[in-house]
């Protein structure tokens, strides 16, 4: 259950391992999905801006690039290129085939290595991978930058009570970002530095109560998927979905 994927749009991405599994278990767990998963996979289609992983599930918010932008990072790795990324790149399937492959070769990579290091089988990831736009209720949802949700994605792992808000969390891009593919523009989104680093504090003393009492699992089940439609120049939900299923929006 999901939003349409459109270029240029702010989204929430989140993955969650089945009930009663994990997703990492070992530090090698969470640097391989950072490394093989956010960066060589998401990386090509997603202008990542915040991740956090936790021990069951990660969150990611991103902004998915125009085709032109695709293309340019993909020339420079013209000689690695896998089956679904030359397709892309010589023009044999669209931009959201793309999207979807890339998609499903992180997470089915990463399910893989995964049942080969604990000896398990079969699915690991709840299907289908959610993601959602990163705006709710909004006229365009997902055209703006959302503050509000990188801050809350950044201190989830202080949500799920891993650690202090201000203490070091390796697997939160907020605290210890990894592999160069966090692309945050402090300047355009919060001004300077020192600005960016008073935006957290002072979201913890807003909505810090509030953002540990928040029930995802309710609040996402009861989600709805959206389309666009072209010809009415808006987005709209789905036609016998609503109130099914889950998908992601931006919190508050």
């Amino acid at each position: 259950m999901q939003d349409e994927w459109r270029p240029g749009l702010y989204y929430h991405v989140i993955g969650k391992a089945i009930p009663g599994e994990l997703l990492f278990r070992e530090e090698r767990d969470y640097r391989r999905m950072l490394r093989k998963g956010f960066r060589d996979q998401y990386g090509l289609v997603f202008q990542i801006y915040v991740y956090c992983l936790l021990p069951n599930h990660f969150h990611l918010v991103v902004r998915t690039l125009y085709p032109d932008e695709i293309t340019a990072r993909l020339a420079g790795l013209q000689r690695g290129l896998r089956p679904h990324q030359r397709a892309y790149y010589e023009g044999r399937i669209g931009w959201r085939d793309f999207v979807q492959a890339s998609f499903a070769a992180a997470t089915n990579g990463y399910a893989q290595y995964y049942n080969r290091r604990y000896g398990r089988r079969g699915q690991l990831f709840v299907k289908p991978t959610l993601h959602g736009l990163s705006t709710k209720d909004a006229a365009a949802p997902g055209e703006a930058f959302s503050r509000r949700l990188a801050a809350y994605v950044g201190l989830n792992y202080f949500k799920h009570g891993l650690a202090g808000a201000g203490e070091e969390y390796l697997w939160s891009s907020l605290r210890k970002p990894m592999y160069h593919f966090v692309e945050l523009d402090i300047p355009l989104h919060w001004g300077t530095v020192a600005e960016y680093k008073a935006y957290h504090v002072a979201y913890l003393r807003r909505f810090g109560a509030q953002m540990l009492a928040f029930d995802e699992e309710r609040f996402f089940a009861a989600l709805t998927p959206r389309r666009y439609v072209e010809e009415e120049a808006r987005w709209v939900i789905e036609e016998g979905r609503r109130g099914g299923g889950a998908r992601l929006v931006g919190v508050g």
